[in-house]
């Protein structure tokens, strides 16, 4: 299935009175939590859907003596957790209380992940980066493996990025057969690249990816990118850290940390999308919940429902950046819910009109992800032989032959008045064209395939269909 998400305009044809903006998710009041023993005032934490059907959540937490352990939580939706007592699997001497899982002497929790594609026994990945190497002033990245999320064992003599800081992404990269991570290149080196690995003990040479630039607020820092895989795109959350004191030093004793949007098709060459706030503390949603704003905002970890829906999990806490490390104590973790698709939306004051470029139709119907007042479908055709996808109207696949749709719906299957189907077009190159009144358009879906102007035509006149992403 591929899915048109409207990061950008580079395969349409029509954009006519359509304002493109951030869709803000909805901070969860149900969600927060905090253990009463420690703070999660770092970035956190990591969760999973283990085989009894449960979720476990993995964190770090600072203790108020300023020391850090792992902590484990339990729930039985995915989004309420408590404390999970793990006193009969597991020994740790001085323990602090019954859900700690270890103790974290020096360092930092970058990311842990589940991983299907290698050994069962090293099922979940951890990659923790230790700076206790204060003489050569150096942060080593680790990578520890575990089949249960409790017992984790170090790989001896694998560093997947010397230097980098613990603020990471890390997905299955489908383009390339590999894991890719998102990281920073080195010790307070605000920008962002990545390193592939296949087995977790040889890791590619750094690229950098993103950085800041003359589109942004002045002096910001991209402090890291958590992503994820998400259909046919890659997204990603940039960090952007600022608000911080003016003064000749490295921005550290103040500041806020907010995030915005990123997209890439390979998971290795990233665009920057609009440069409006996805997720901040600093907002109204942060004031009702927690009586407060919060200073920062640490997206960890992304985790998708049944519905489709994208369920984004933070650390936040009110203190601002050094503060907060210095004085824990205000820490707390809480989740974010994005309803499927609706990470960007074209919107329609009046009507509105999209087109998308051709597509290859190759069975079944289209999905169309939106809410507006009144919505029809109309189909077009290219004809064989043209180079530039000119589309041609096509007999019961007008506007007029669309049945109307309002309201709101993450799956519209439009239907036609005549009972004729999409699927009835199949190995055809198709045209999409929505017409739409004073409302919000969010992903087109289906099974096609969308192709450039000569891609189409020798499709057509070849029966050659393209083998890569243009």
């Amino acid at each position: 299935m591929y899915q048109y998400l409207f990061f950008d305009d580079q395969k349409l044809f029509r954009r006519n009175n359509l304002t493109r903006n951030i869709v803000s998710p909805q901070l969860i009041a149900d969600s927060v939590f905090c253990d009463g023993i420690s703070s999660t005032d770092l970035r956190t934490p990591f969760i999973f859907k283990t085989d009894d059907g449960k979720y476990r959540m993995i964190y770090q937490g600072r203790l108020p003596d300023g020391k850090d352990s792992a902590f484990l939580a339990i729930s039985d939706d995915g989004i309420r957790f408590t404390p999970e007592d793990v006193t009969d699997r597991i020994t740790i001497e001085d323990r602090v209380a019954d859900h700690e899982i270890f103790k974290i002497p020096c360092g930092e929790i970058a990311e842990i992940i589940e991983d299907p594609y290698n050994d069962p026994a090293e099922r979940y990945k951890m990659l923790y980066c230790d700076n206790s190497d204060g003489e050569n002033l150096v942060v080593h990245g680790y990578v520890y493996t575990s089949a249960d999320l409790i017992h984790w064992n170090k790989i001896e003599g694998v560093e997947w990025n010397d230097g980098a800081e613990p603020i990471t992404g890390v997905f299955y990269n489908q383009q390339r057969q590999c894991h890719t991570i998102m990281v920073r290149p080195d010790w307070g080196t605000r920008k962002v690249g990545y390193v592939d690995t296949k087995d977790w003990r040889t890791f590619t040479p750094y690229e950098i990816s993103l950085q800041c630039d003359s589109l942004d607020d002045p002096l910001v820092e991209i402090y890291g990118m958590p992503a994820m895989a998400y259909g046919n795109y890659y997204i990603g959350f940039p960090l952007i850290y600022g608000n911080f004191e003016d003064a000749l030093a490295a921005k550290f004793s103040s500041g806020t940390m907010e995030c915005e949007l990123a997209y890439s098709l390979d998971g290795h060459h990233w665009q920057r999308s609009l440069r409006d706030r996805f997720i901040t503390g600093l907002d109204e949603q942060s004031e009702q919940v927690f009586g407060y704003q919060n200073k920062m905002v640490w997206p960890s970890c992304f985790c998708r429902q049944e519905n489709g829906d994208v369920l984004i999990f933070c650390a936040i806490t009110k203190h601002q950046h050094g503060y907060a490390f210095a004085n824990p104590g205000a820490g707390k973790i809480c989740a974010y819910r994005v309803k499927k698709d609706r990470f960007i939306a074209l919107t329609a004051q009046g009507e509105g009109l999209l087109a998308t470029r051709e597509n290859i139709w190759n069975s079944g119907e289209v999905h169309i992800n939106l809410s507006c007042a009144k919505a029809t479908l109309a189909v077009y055709e290219s004809q064989n032989g043209d180079l530039f996808g000119s589309g041609h109207a096509i007999e019961g696949y007008s506007h007029e032959d669309c049945i109307p749709f309002s309201g709101d719906s993450t799956d519209w299957v439009p239907q036609f008045k005549n009972g004729k189907k999409l699927d009835d077009l199949r190995g055809k190159t198709l045209i999409l064209e929505v017409k739409m009144t004073d409302g919000s358009i969010y992903s087109i879906s289906g099974e096609f395939r969308p192709v450039m102007n000569l891609q189409g035509a020798r499709y057509r006149v070849k029966g050659i269909a393209p083998t890569k992403e243009i």
